[in-house]
């Protein structure tokens, strides 16, 4: 599938959880990253991500309105 394809699929409020789940452990760094900001991750996810290595993972989890400051 192409890398701008998933992205999109990514973005919607609708993708399935099994999407989610993969794009959580994918390789590519854009894909986790996007995934990160889905509204439908559940809170163990969250917490799964809080730690990434990657700062775009992380400042995607930071940015979640639902999540308080600390």
């Amino acid at each position: 599938m192409p890398l701008h394809t998933l992205l999109r699929l990514l973005s919607q409020p609708d993708a399935p959880s099994w999407l989610l789940r993969h794009a959580l452990i994918a390789s590519a760094i854009e894909i986790q990253a996007a995934a990160a900001a889905h509204p439908a991750l559940t809170a163990h996810q969250i917490d799964q991500m809080v730690g990434h290595p990657a700062w775009q993972v992380r400042a995607r989890i930071a940015a979640r309105p639902e999540l308080p400051p600390p």
